[in-house]
């Protein structure tokens, strides 16, 4: 059976009907992913925001309500959710954990792991890494289960690829905006290769290709099409995902030089390199 109902209903049905009292966070969140318990708007609100003083007796605004309902509910999962939310609601909603943390009002790097910690073995999400300079940045891939749980649908891209292929592509997007460029998203090259970006500025043309999966030999082939012809870009980069690929992708573009020529200059970044952190404020 499906219930819809408001926080003090909710204690109301589980005292009249003496269903199980759910004492565990994975058993409520399947059971909200599943659509077995469902939960009015008011309870989502209560959901993602910051509870009451303890006392407080305004129960429609504090999250302790629905604990009692639904077992205790920790305050690490309640600031994964919250982080997760504000992911998804920005524009575009890729964002570094450190990003959405902060655009959730959640400071300190304990608590944001302790978050991450929570959300991952739920299943709430998939954790990756960008190599940029000598470290790399972490940002989380929400799941399907996690778009449920936050009753939110998941968003549609304008670029092709797994998740950490779009993550780049439009994060590089991005700033090279912030910098004054015109951006173009899955380019269409005239003789119909698609380009991940094209950027402009002052007639200085930029191709960005993504490069997030081995084997790196077939980049050399997206090379050969995206200098196919006329228009030539004044530069081409080839940005990778993994700090691994960088060696031997310059490596085979310095044997295809000497074999065939470029002609045009092609240098290969770290996808992270080209990604500037973002200015965001709760």
């Amino acid at each position: 059976m499906t219930n819809t109902a408001t926080i003090k209903e909710i204690r109301n049905i589980s005292k009249r009907s003496q269903e199980i009292l759910y004492d565990d966070e994975s058993l409520v969140i399947s059971k909200l992913v599943s659509g077995e318990i469902m939960v009015s708007n008011e309870i989502q609100s209560d959901f993602f925001s910051e509870a009451q003083p303890r006392g407080s007796e305004s129960a429609a605004n504090d999250f302790s309500s629905l604990s009692a309902s639904f077992g205790e509910i920790s305050q690490p999962l309640r600031n994964a959710l919250r982080i997760m939310k504000a992911q998804v609601e920005h524009e575009p909603p890729f964002l570094f954990r450190s990003e959405a943390a902060a655009l959730a009002g959640i400071t300190g790097a304990a608590s944001v792991l302790q978050a991450e910690k929570k959300a991952l073995e739920l299943g709430l999400n998939i954790k990756h890494s960008l190599p940029l300079a000598k470290t790399g940045a972490c940002y989380w891939e929400i799941t399907d289960k996690g778009y449920a749980v936050i009753n939110h649908p998941a968003p549609t891209w304008s670029s092709k690829g797994g998740f950490k292929h779009k993550f780049s592509v439009h994060r590089i997007a991005t700033t090279y905006k912030h910098h004054g460029y015109q951006t173009k998203i899955e380019y269409q090259h005239p003789n119909g290769k698609l380009i991940d970006l094209r950027t402009e500025k002052e007639n200085n043309v930029i191709y960005v290709e993504v490069c997030a999966s081995w084997p790196v030999q077939k980049e050399m082939t997206n090379v050969k099409l995206d200098l196919e012809g006329d228009p030539l870009p004044d530069e081409l980069i080839l940005a990778v995902t993994d700090r691994k690929m960088k060696r031997p992708l310059i490596n085979l573009l310095s044997e295809l030089v000497q074999r065939e020529g470029i002609p045009c200059p092609v240098r290969v970044e770290l996808a992270g390199d080209l990604i500037e952190f973002l200015d965001v404020k709760k």
